[in-house]
């Protein structure tokens, strides 16, 4: 366990390898050692269970297809209005560096 120089601390938990074989880690952090722990024990439990930690970043690219998805569902707007959508974030949003970035929360 580490704090940073803004007095937040943060630690690291070893996830499988990736498959390009290199390692992978998910960072942790809180105001307080308290939350680290408590939020390190909660991603422990979850790999001892085999489930992987989601990431908690989501790209502008998945909001976006998130979103065509649920319209999708819903059936509104018409089907042709949602895939004109779908063809507008494919070709401007996720293909493009605004694609990569991280939402804010």
């Amino acid at each position: 366990m580490r704090s940073e120089t803004d007095g937040r601390y943060y630690c690291f938990v070893e996830l499988d390898r990736g498959p390009d074989g290199k390692r992978r880690r998910k960072k942790i952090s809180g105001g307080t050692h308290d939350q680290v722990v408590e939020k390190r024990d909660k991603v422990t439990a979850e790999l001892a269970k085999g489930v992987t930690p989601a990431s908690e970043r989501i790209t502008v690219a998945t909001a976006m297809t998130r979103w065509i998805d649920e319209m999708r569902d819903l059936g509104e707007p018409e089907a042709s209005t949602v895939d004109n959508d779908e063809s507008i974030a494919t070709n401007r949003i996720t293909r493009s560096s605004l694609g990569r970035r991280p939402t804010r929360s």
